[in-house]
């Protein structure tokens, strides 16, 4: 391969490896990192070097979206909390195909330019397969079924094997999944797990985003069981297992998979090092700005690390959010999470999230024969927030 760009900023971090001030990366034509160098090396003598105020990075990994949610921008209010968070997607998600199509090819319009290169999507349909082809950007769709009743168990899997035949027609990766523990009826897992077998896609599923969460699986009561009888959603079969949510499910996800628990808001350290220790392939993905819109708070990210996990960042859909920017979500955790450093946060955005979609071989860090894009991140106004946009 021939050299075609040769990218410079204040400070290039890898990730893979110790940051490099003043550093180059070689590009291919095609995007292939060929090397990092240092500002002095002989091999730069008489190059054409592009020169950047900043920080370059490699692109980043968004581990948790729901583009097909982008139609819903400011329909609902912040603050409302998960379960009425959820009643109000329910009575608002639809919509004219024609806005929701617009919606979903500017959203990740936005996400390409701000440095996104691969997205875990969650869809309940296969209209977002239209989008998805298209964009630049690679999506592992995680197509998510759910059945509060042993009734609907049949019908949940087959609407979730009939999205699926979307994307394989369209050559599109996903795996189906679970929705969250509370709309995971235990022969609906029976189920998942049969359709899993012996596969390699990761999983992942919603967990403990609310404190009505752990007080649903403890008691058998609260706000969230309120909430779904309020909706007409038949709640008798749900039985109460006295143990919180994360360890009534974990247990009988398959460990040889990827699993990404997305949220975890509201999840103890006890519960954090249960989870680890019991399947060690867990990811843990924190969508801040969404969990201030929806709950308010943001979970305890440092806890998380450090007890060792590794933490990946998501945006969540614009429903709960501004915006599906990484450098958003990377400037509210700064700005949340005391003792986080920018460079823990950029490896967060980029390699954990590759490493939870199995992207990592060719996404997530500036190494040698990858092509992740570049990001090149500056701060921007009074605060000096973070922005981020691709080379």
């Amino acid at each position: 391969m021939t050299p075609a760009r040769f990218l410079s900023a204040t400070e290039v971090v890898t990730v893979a490896s110790h940051p490099v001030p003043h550093g180059v990366v070689v590009l291919s034509a095609d995007g292939t990192v060929m090397d990092v160098l240092k500002a002095d090396h002989p091999d730069l003598g008489g190059r054409e070097v592009e020169h950047h105020e900043g920080l370059l990075c490699p692109g980043f990994v968004n581990a948790h979206c729901h583009i097909e949610l982008s139609h819903m921008l400011g329909q609902i209010s912040s603050g409302t909390g998960l379960p009425r968070f959820l009643r109000e997607v329910v009575r608002q998600r639809a919509a004219d195909i024609e806005a929701i199509n617009a919606a979903m090819a500017q959203a990740d319009r936005a996400m390409y330019k701000s440095g996104t290169v691969a997205v875990g999507d969650i869809s309940n349909q296969g209209i977002s397969a239209q989008v998805k082809a298209r964009s630049p950007i690679h999506y592992h769709t995680y197509i998510e079924s759910f059945a509060f009743t042993a009734a609907r168990v049949q019908a949940a899997i087959e609407g979730a094997l009939h999205v699926a035949e979307t994307f394989t027609q369209r050559n599109l990766p996903f795996s189906i999944v679970p929705h969250a523990p509370y709309s995971l009826h235990p022969q609906l897992l029976s189920s998942f797990l049969k359709i899993w077998g012996d596969g390699q896609g990761p999983l992942t599923i919603h967990n403990q985003e609310c404190a009505a969460e752990d007080e649903m699986f403890l008691t058998g009561k609260g706000e969230l069981i309120a909430t779904f009888i309020g909706m007409g959603v038949p709640m008798e079969e749900f039985v109460a297992t006295g143990l919180p949510s994360l360890r009534s499910f974990l247990g009988q996800f398959p460990t040889d998979r990827n699993v990404t628990l997305v949220h975890n808001t509201y999840m103890a350290r006890q519960e954090l090092r249960w989870a680890m220790a019991n399947h060690k392939r867990l990811f843990f993905c924190a969508c801040p700005r969404a969990n201030l819109y929806i709950e308010g708070r943001v979970p305890d990210v440092m806890m998380w690390l450090d007890e060792g996990a590794t933490v990946c960042i998501g945006t969540d859909s614009l429903a709960s959010n501004q915006s599906l920017s990484m450098a958003d979500e990377m400037n509210t955790l700064l700005r949340e999470v005391k003792g986080l450093s920018l460079h823990q946060a950029i490896g967060m955005a980029t390699l954990n999230g590759a490493k939870a979609l199995g992207l990592d071989q060719r996404l997530g860090s500036l190494e040698k024969g990858k092509r992740p894009g570049v990001v090149l991140i500056t701060e921007t106004g009074t605060r000096g927030e973070l922005a981020a946009r691709r080379l």
